[in-house]
């Protein structure tokens, strides 16, 4: 038997392997926003946002995760909806070498505190309007 026996269900012009480039993520972002700077990289509500822009934007978190001391290693806690904010924190916690630890902005706040003690985050981003549960939370977990 095969070691992969999905591969017996494949069309015949479906390779049974991908090859991925040698590289981390926010290389590539930086690599797509020197090719393809004009670009749309997002749209939401109606606002385009191109690569360059984007990657820019990253470039300007990232230096302010580090301005605030997170470092590599350093557990970083997205308690953000789905939006560009999200997309642009991601990516900046990354690129410094950061961990990310995404959090369900809909959690309550036992499932927050007990997804940031389990993680280790002792940084989180969130929006102005959830910042109360974070609040709340604050004092039972490891946020600085």
């Amino acid at each position: 038997m095969s070691l992969k026996p999905w591969l017996a269900h494949y069309e015949p012009h479906v390779g049974g392997r991908l090859d991925y480039p040698e590289t981390v993520l926010p290389e590539i972002l930086t690599h797509t926003a020197a090719a393809y700077g004009y670009r749309a990289a997002m749209l939401f509500k109606g606002a385009r946002l191109s690569y360059r822009e984007y990657n820019r934007a990253v470039n300007r978190f990232a230096a302010g995760l580090q301005k605030l001391g997170v470092e590599p290693g350093d557990r970083v806690a997205l308690h953000l909806p789905n939006c560009p904010q999200y997309a642009i924190a991601y990516y900046a916690v990354l690129r410094i070498g950061g961990i990310v630890v995404p959090c369900n902005p809909l959690y309550q706040s036992r499932e927050l505190a007990h997804q940031l003690n389990d993680s280790g985050a002792e940084v989180l981003v969130t929006l102005s309007s959830l910042y109360p549960l974070v609040k709340g939370v604050r004092g039972q977990t490891h946020l600085r």
